[in-house]
């Protein structure tokens, strides 16, 4: 599912927001349409098998923020 992050030119606020399709997200704090969507930081696991025949898993490391309680470092500073 296509979960966007936005940030509000109107108000500043943060927010994350399922879009499907043609959808026109707008912000749950002040209903401005003028949004800016943001880059998030994504976790993702690779699991292959080298030429021995040996399975392999790479992560990548979870998020640096350790002050956002959603897990987004879209506001951060620690990143």
């Amino acid at each position: 599912m296509p979960i966007y992050e936005y940030k509000c030119n109107n108000c500043d606020n943060n927010f994350e927001m399922l879009v499907l399709g043609g959808d026109k997200p707008a912000c749950p704090s002040c209903k401005s349409l003028d949004l800016s969507r943001l880059i998030s930081k994504c976790g993702f696991v690779s699991k292959s098998t080298d030429s021995s025949g040996q399975s392999t898993v790479t992560a990548s490391p979870a998020s640096a923020c350790s002050g956002c309680a959603a897990t987004s470092c879209s506001s951060c500073t620690s990143s």
